[in-house]
């Protein structure tokens, strides 16, 4: 059960949806493309709790893309557990952002002036937005 978290069904079925595909086309427009996915709880309560077992259910959920074809390039997406018909350039963010809403430094094991460069911007044609 560690790889699922409650998400809203129209969020799941409509934006998430299409950062999915997103994530699936560009898996083959890079030669190399890592993805992190998870949950964003911005306070201890969440969005509070469901089922028996009282799980908590995330306030939002980032996924963050680092791929590497000659060189680094990275974008992160950010969606609040919400339903949302936005277009996906809304959702998008830089790591560094999604760092700061996630707590988690995704990539210091790049050398630092690649990490600097890679999670500060992103450019929205390198991604097909």
């Amino acid at each position: 059960m560690s790889n699922i978290s409650p998400q809203n069904q129209n969020l799941n079925r409509g934006v998430w949806k299409s950062i999915e595909e997103l994530v699936r086309e560009n898996a083959s427009r890079h030669g190399k493309l890592l993805v992190v996915t998870g949950p964003v709880f911005t306070n201890k309560k969440g969005l509070g709790y469901i089922g028996d077992n009282r799980v908590l259910i995330p306030n939002g959920f980032y996924k963050v893309l680092l791929a590497y074809d000659g060189e680094y390039t990275g974008i992160g997406f950010y969606c609040e557990n919400v339903a949302g018909k936005k277009k996906l350039t809304k959702y998008a963010r830089t790591i560094d952002e999604i760092e700061e809403l996630a707590g988690i430094d995704f990539f210091h094991m790049l050398p630092d002036e690649i990490e600097t460069a890679v999670e500060s911007c992103y450019q929205e044609y390198e991604w097909g937005l």
